[in-house]
């Protein structure tokens, strides 16, 4: 709280107001708290290029990702992407991990028949900005590219997709299960 303060404009206490300083203020009236400040959140784009792609099921690819500000964990989770031909997909995680966290995008999964190109790398570290997605600076991405490595052997996968929620029997929330079989809408909930 600012102390001494001035008197009040429009029913709103504060050092800015024209008019005499208050030195002896009096009664909880007298002074407010300033509002408190509430963290900035930023986007984080992963991108995935599949430069070949096995005819036959659908290449899944699954990257975790942590966030860490301050030594502390912030964000972490699982994001996959699901092709079904050869190309470039993205995945935006908007607005859930804080500006300044240092994120790690580790790319877990690549199938059975998929192997990271040389120029690329499974493991990548993008520090949060706080340019939005549309900006032209916007610099939180993580880029990977894969290859089919010839071997033929094929492969797929199933998100898991947990909610806490209210069973319906009165006995409380419970954890409810469901698989997302691979290339399926909502997988990365």
């Amino acid at each position: 709280m600012a102390l001494p303060a001035r008197e009040r404009v429009d029913g709103t206490a504060a050092t800015s107001n024209p008019g005499e300083w208050i030195y002896e203020l009096v009664g909880m009236d007298a002074a407010e708290s300033k509002p408190a400040l509430s963290g900035r959140f930023a986007a984080l784009r992963i991108d995935k290029e599949l430069t070949e792609y096995l005819t036959g099921k659908p290449a899944t690819f699954v990257f975790t990702v942590e966030a860490m500000l301050r030594d502390s964990l912030v964000y972490s989770n699982v994001v996959s992407l699901t092709f079904t031909g050869p190309g470039t997909q993205s995945e935006l995680i908007v607005d859930k991990i804080p500006v300044g966290a240092v994120v790690t995008v580790t790319e877990a999964y690549s199938g059975a028949t998929y192997q990271v190109a040389a120029d690329s790398a499974a493991v990548q570290t993008v520090t949060m900005t706080n340019a939005a997605p549309e900006d032209a600076d916007f610099s939180n991405v993580a880029s990977f590219r894969n290859l089919y490595d010839g071997s033929g052997r094929r492969g797929s996968a199933i998100t898991n997709h947990f909610e806490y929620a209210d069973d319906g029997t009165g006995a409380g929330p419970v954890w409810n299960w469901t698989q997302i079989p691979a290339g399926t809408p909502g997988g990365n909930e």
